[in-house]
């Protein structure tokens, strides 16, 4: 799975559209500071899934879409496009049939977002998941950058384990578990819940059970008292109704009186409603004849306007007719203009075209030359290699000869104070050993005494870490519990605001800032249904300050209004029917509306609403709804602040947790630094005793050989001077000739290098020429784009100027007939206005006539309301026995929930009992003697029992479902501990081997901070460069600081090659030498892997296979140019 391209559009500095073309082995991006070359690298980060802004160097997401220069405008989105190669390896079981793979990721400025794998949509979390265990990644080890080498030296050992982790392939591993812990997480807090709430169950149900004995005890002397009362009550309605009947007799004559006024009075009334119907039938055909004069009168003013209008029409075609011959002309000229840029166009892309092909003669000449100089230098590499390996030999030759001649001449002389010495020093070497012993024996005491300290700095670290996992189930139930509240809320905030806009949905704009009568009211919840089905209208009704005011707001649309200097109905609750009808006319008068307590309402009209209650659901329900529901939300608010400070401590003590583990994790770094430190003098210590053991049997075998020396000393130390004499004069000649070829090499070494400089700066001019030819084509073709605009705009013109000379014609005609229908409006409104005036005498007689009629009825009124009050005085007699009867009813109802007619087939028939009452205490005294009854415990005892068996069986599911989790969790840790463990083994083999490879010489190695637990252990670094002790990484250079993460990133790529990897200016920070090996290695494993390489060094662009170099000809604008530096393989 390897890049094919990678497309980049309107991102950072790209505003054009840019395709860079990746192909096998090395491919190098170089360009000068501040030209885009790492946004190449932030565009491939971003497409692969990267979410944080700060990663791609900017502050918000936005940042990333190309902002604007100073001759190019802001871009609205940007695109990246990536395409990969199936090459059967790494590649997702969902996507393995497709020969490529594109993904791309858009942005827009408005912060909307898009993914596609293949041109269909996805989610972010596909790209991501696409991508785990492959090496390739927003966070793995594919993509490296100076800075971040830097970060792998300097990282805390557990954040280096992330680089191992995707090497070993366990990333996705990681993320199951964490979905597996958190499901598991919340499975515990379920099941917590199911048991607490199983025991508060159990012991409610056994409280049940005893209550719901009690109660049905309860219930049978209820039953008895009930039926001792209710026939006591039938025999006082018998009373009441014998009574009531007398009176009511006597009122139905009087009633009959006050009716037949009431029918006179109607009769009259409905004359006079008859003669206003005809008052209104003339005046509505006086107003007809009134709009009728304004219509004529208005069509008189339209034609006006219509004969004025075309005048002025005709006058605005004749003023275009002008410009448009104006516009024809100028257009007439500016396709000359055109014509002659085409022409100048046509010249300079010729130039342009020799210009590039001189430059890419100019090319292929420097680079025959480069290649001719290439072999020369290797050829002079290879002599100087061969003089030097001679020359060491010489000298090798001749220094054992003068060691040899010397060690002869001084060997009689020193053998008697060499015995002596030898002596000395075996008895000082003696002393040595004996010291090492005292030394080594201190060492062993000083590590014991680190590694207690170190286990006791890991006790504490799992102290730390096990409070801290406490924490978390009780700050992931706060957490819990707050995004319930928060639901909460927002449930009763949309309901709130639901209730609100219906208040206000059928209110227009214009009615909206003034308040409904209903407002003004506080109606008991018991009364609302009642009150809306009768007076809805009338509180639907808006309050206005004035009369005006309200016609003003009709004009809007219709509505009913009432201005607030008018005193309103008012409403009063009486205890029942009788009552409010004794109060109904003095009510009647004051303008009150009388309800009672059982729910009847007489209203001001003298109508009674009666009858089973509705459902309110009007004006008066929302708003005591809307009133609830803001009390509950601000209780609910108050329970949230809460919760919030109680996750607050809770975050701050986590963090003092994580301050102090950060504590101990580097006294536990520090101790490994000297636990590392002491075993390594301690090895030192081991190796000084053996080699002093060695020098002991040196010298004594050293003594031993010089009391055996040979009497021929004198013979074999002349040959040994002829000897050293050819050696000398050999050796003396090979540095002559060492000196020439060196010379020689310098010179074409200098040339060789001025040559490729040359070679490049030639390729890319002969690409900056065949860029500029291809935009002079591109000139040429928009310039002929344009001659052709041009062209049909003279023809749109000139169609135009056709349309308004017929329009002048139709213009004129219509002024004509326009003046004709002026003339017959005229004559037509003078006869309207004589009809009007007779209609208007004929209503003036009709409004006298009404006038007579309304003093005739106004007696009769009077009349009617003297024989109203004869009988309310008869219906005040009767009031006494109706409160009785109705008061009897209201015990009735109020205790057993029955009316006393309801309860007459089945308790007057009974006898009456002299002992009742005496029967009636002793029941009731029974019933106290139970004490408080809960009279709900039998249902509920009932209701309590299925619950308990439902919460048993889901704990039960609860269990269960854990039990697999922690199987599943226990796997996954068995697998991620093998592959961490056979993973980490395999990089420090690699990284001891690339090491000293690197640094010619040296050793390095990894360590586990914690080998007994793979799952959290971090990974510690210890590198000796050669010729240096072994001391903390902190300390290196920025150069040893590279190479040494160099060497763990190519170790890690020895054991898992990524399928291509992207390196950032890491060769800044290294010298020459340490460059080429590093060249060298990226170059060997470019052979499975393929390497994107960001440099400046002109040796890393050496070993590259194709170059882009990335420029800006626009000021802020980055292009790509590409150039081959090598040809492809034709075998491969």
């Amino acid at each position: 799975m390897q890049i094919r391209k990678l497309e980049i559009f309107g991102f950072k500095s790209f505003a054009d559209r840019v395709i860079i073309q990746f192909d096998e082995g090395v491919t190098g991006i170089v360009g000068p500071n501040g030209c885009g070359k790492s946004n190449v690298v932030d565009a491939l980060r971003w497409v692969m899934g990267e979410q944080n802004a700060k990663h791609l160097r900017g502050d918000q997401m936005q940042d990333i879409i190309f902002n604007g220069s100073q001759s190019r405008g802001a871009m609205g989105l940007a695109e990246v496009t990536l395409t990969l190669e199936n090459d059967g390896q790494g590649v997702p079981q969902d996507y393995a049939h497709f020969e490529e793979i594109e993904i791309t990721r858009r942005l827009y400025r408005n912060g909307e977002s898009e993914y596609e794998i293949n041109k269909r949509a996805c989610r972010l979390r596909d790209i991501t998941e696409f991508f785990l265990g492959t090496g390739v990644g927003t966070k793995a080890y594919s993509i490296i950058e100076q800075g971040r080498v830097s970060n792998i030296v300097q990282a805390k050992a557990e954040d280096r384990r992330n680089l191992i982790e995707e090497a070993a392939g366990i990333t996705k591993y990681k993320v199951r578990k964490q979905a597996a812990e958190r499901k598991m997480e919340s499975t515990e807090q379920n099941l917590l819940r199911i048991q607490d709430i199983t025991r508060e169950v159990e012991s409610r149900l056994e409280t049940l059970e005893k209550q719901a004995e009690k109660a049905s005890k309860h219930q049978a002397l209820v039953e008895q008292i009930r039926a001792l009362e209710l026939h006591t009550a039938t025999l006082q309605f018998f009373e009441y109704t014998n009574r009531l009947n007398f009176l009511s007799h006597q009122s139905i004559a009087q009633e009959q009186d006050w009716l037949e006024s009431n029918q006179a009075i109607h009769t009259e009334e409905a004359d006079f409603q008859e003669q206003r119907s005809r008052l209104l039938y003339l005046e509505e055909k006086l107003t007809l004849t009134q709009n009728t004069i304004h219509a004529t009168e208005s069509s008189i003013a339209l034609a006006n306007q219509d004969i004025a209008f075309s005048q002025s029409t005709l006058s605005s075609r004749q003023k275009q007719t002008l410009q448009i011959q104006a516009e024809m002309k100028r257009l007439s000229e500016r396709l000359q203009e055109l014509s002659e840029n085409q022409s100048h166009l046509e010249r300079q892309s010729h130039e342009f075209e020799q210009l590039a092909s001189k430059s890419k003669a100019d090319m292929n000449a420097q680079f025959e030359q480069v290649q001719a100089l290439s072999q020369t230098r290797s050829k002079l590499r290879e002599n100087q290699q061969q003089i030097q390996n001679r020359l060491l030999l010489s000298s090798r030759t001749a220094t054992q000869s003068q060691s040899e001649v010397q060690e002869l001449l001084q060997k009689g002389e020193q053998l008697k104070a060499r015995t002596r010495m030898l002596d000395q020093e075996l008895e000082r070497i003696n002393e040595q050993i004996q010291d090492h012993d005292s030394q080594k024996s201190n060492f062993v005491t000083e590590i014991d005494k680190v590694r207690m300290e170190r286990n006791e700095a890991n006790q504490q670290i799992s102290i730390l870490q096990e409070e801290l996992r406490a924490l978390q189930p009780v700050s992931a139930e706060k957490a819990s519990l707050k995004q319930k509240q928060v639901q909460r809320i927002a449930l009763n905030e949309g309901r709130l605001s639901a209730v609100l806009e219906s208040l206000q949905e059928n209110k227009k704009p214009e009615h909206r800032n003034y308040k409904h009568l209903a407002d003004e009211f506080d109606i008991p919840e018991a009364y609302e249904s009642l009150v809306e089905d009768a007076c809805s209208a009338r509180l639907e009704a808006y309050l206005v300050a004035s009369f005006e005011e309200g016609l003003e707001l009709a004009k809007h649309g219709r509505i009913r209004f009432l201005p607030k200097d008018t005193k309103p109905f008012q409403f009063e609750i009486v205890r029942d029917s009788s009552e409010a009808r004794i109060q109904w006319p003095e009510a009647i008068k004051n303008n009150t509306i009388l309800i009672t307590e059982s729910g009847e309402l007489f209203d001001t009209d003298r109508s009674c609403v009666a009858g089973a209650k509705t459902k309110s659901g009007g004006l008066l329900a929302k708003r005591r709804e809307s009133q609830s529901l803001q009390s509950s939300l601000n209780e609910l608010a108050k329970e949230l602040s809460m919760l919030e400070s109680d996750l607050h401590q809770l975050d701050q003590r986590k963090q003092s947790i994580h301050r102090e583990l950060d504590a101990q994790r580097s006294v536990q770094q520090a101790l490994l630094l000297t636990l590392a430190r002491l075993e390594e003098g301690f090895r030192n210590q081991e190796s000084t005793r053996r080699s002093l053991s060695q020098r002991l049997q040196q010298l004594n075998a050293e003594r031993e050989k010089n009391a055996s020396l040979s009497p021929d000393t004198d013979s074999k130390l002349e040959k040994l001077q002829k000897q050293r004499a050819q050696a000398l004069d050999h050796h003396q000649a090979l540095e002559m000739q060492l000196k020439e070829v060196q010379d020689e090499a310098s010179l074409f070494e200098q040339r060789f290098v001025q040559d490729s400089e040359t070679l490049t700066k030639r390729r890319i001019e002969a690409a900056s020429a065949l860029e500029r030819q291809n935009n002079l084509i591109r000139s040429q073709e928009q310039l002929a784009k344009n001659q052709d605009d041009i062209r049909i705009q003279v023809r749109n013109l000139e169609n135009q100027l056709l349309d308004f000379c017929q329009d002048e014609v139709q213009l004129n005609e219509q002024i004509s007939i326009a003046q004709k229908k002026l003339e017959t409006a005229t004559q037509e409104l003078q006869t309207f206005k004589i009809a009007h005036q007779e209609q208007k005498k004929t209503n003036d007689e009709k409004k006298t006539q009404i006038r007579e009629i309304e003093t005739k009825l106004g007696t009769k009124r009077q009349e009617m309301e003297q024989s109203q009050k004869t009988l309310t005085k008869l219906q005040l007699e009767m009031r006494e026995q109706e409160l009785g009867l109705q008061n009897l009813d209201q015990r009735l109802y109020e205790k057993y929930q029955v009316w006393a007619h309801e309860i007459l087939s089945d308790y007057h028939h009974r006898s009456r009992h002299e002992n009742s009452a005496y029967e009636l205490g002793a029941l009731k005294r029974q019933v106290e003697h139970l004490g408080p009854i809960h009279l709900e415990a039998i249902q509920e005892f009932r209701e309590m029992e299925k619950r308990y068996q439902f919460l048993k069986a889901q704990g039960d599911d609860l269990t269960q479902a854990l039990e697999q989790l922690q199987a599943a969790i226990h796997k996954i840790n068995d697998t991620t501990k093998q592959r961490f463990d056979e993973a980490f083994r395999a990089i420090n083999e690699r990284f001891s081997h690339v090491f000293p490879r690197l640094f010619r010489g040296g050793k390095a190695w990894l360590q586990l901070t914690d080998p007994s637990d793979l799952l959290n252990t971090g990974v510690e670094i210890f590198a000796q460069p050669p010729g240096k002790k072994l001391a903390s990484i902190a300390l290196m250079s920025g150069g040893e600081k590279a190479l040494t993460a160099t060497s763990l990133i190519f170790a890690i790529f020895l054991m898992k090659p990524s399928p291509f990897c992207l390196l950032d200016e890491v060769d800044a920070p290294l010298d020459e030498a340490n460059v080429d090996r590093f060249s060298t290695l990226v170059q060997e494993m470019s052979k499975v892997s393929q390497f994107i390489v960001i440099t400046h060094n002109k040796r890393t662009m050496e070993q590259s296979d194709r170059l882009y170099g990335i420029t800006m000809e626009q000021p802020g604008i980055s292009k790509a140019v590409n150039v081959r530096v090598k040809q492809p393989n034709i075998q491969s």
